[in-house]
């Protein structure tokens, strides 16, 4: 089975979500599920909603669409928590969700992965300890790194989901 790592889709104009009087940095815990989450709101000065939103919080933005295709698709060794945010373009408010993996599965092959210190600059995927994930991050992949597998790659371009782009990685 192959994987890929769903990344914004940069070919189009679509718009990029700002938050509404957020001032803080944004970050979510790297080993815990968020249990305080105060919803945030956002706006969508130009472009169109899509799947897979652009966003200054630096966040996996996802349409309810999206978040559907992705928790369908989920295998039951799969964790991981929908944080709600609303998007408001003019008088249009749509629903959308951050994508948080409290756990993280360590899924990389230390050896093929290429670091800079602790930090991946280019992961590669042990098949091994991959095992049945279907929608997953490794530990440190920071808030915009998502993987799925093959079938939720096909799911998600069935659905025509817009804002995504998908890119094959290496898994040994």
């Amino acid at each position: 089975m192959d994987y890929f790592q769903i990344l914004l889709d940069d070919e189009h104009e679509y718009g990029v979500a700002t938050a509404i009087d957020y001032n803080e940095l944004f970050f979510l815990p790297r080993s815990e599920a968020v249990s305080d989450w105060h919803p945030i709101k956002m706006k969508l000065t130009e472009g169109t909603f899509v799947d897979y939103l652009a966003n200054d919080l630096g966040c996996r933005l996802c349409s309810r669409r999206l978040k559907n295709i992705l928790q369908l698709s989920a295998a039951l060794d799969d964790e991981f928590q929908w944080l709600p945010v609303e998007v408001q373009k003019q008088r249009e408010i749509c629903s959308y969700y951050i994508l948080h993996f409290p756990n993280p599965p360590d899924i990389l092959d230390k050896k093929r992965s290429l670091f800079a210190g602790d930090f991946v600059v280019k992961p590669a995927f042990s098949r091994d300890k991959i095992g049945g994930h279907q929608v997953f991050v490794y530990p440190q992949a920071g808030e915009l790194k998502l993987f799925v597998s093959e079938a939720v790659k096909l799911a998600i371009e069935k659905e025509a989901c817009t804002g995504v782009e998908l890119s094959r990685v290496p898994v040994q």
